[in-house]
């Protein structure tokens, strides 16, 4: 843990940022696709398709790389 770090770090950004996340230097993309996977049983099939496509088509190709403590909200743009 100490090494993946020190890498963060030296990427530019903060490894405590994202401690809620689990593990350090977590995107965007790696806690979104667990929650709305997560959601799948409770919701209809219509629905979760709606939100995964919005996830894949308009999320993860503007911010699914970001770091999660970084992202900003002008990052993100409706």
């Amino acid at each position: 843990m100490r090494d993946k770090a020190k890498q963060v770090l030296r990427e530019g950004f903060d490894p405590g940022a994202n401690k809620h996340a689990g593990s350090f230097g977590h995107s965007f993309e790696t806690p979104a696709r667990e929650w709305f996977e997560g959601q799948k049983a409770a919701w209809e099939p219509a629905h979760f398709a709606r939100v995964a496509s919005r996830f894949e088509n308009d999320r993860f190709p503007e911010i699914g790389s970001m770091y999660i403590g970084q992202i900003e909200a002008s990052d993100w743009r409706c």
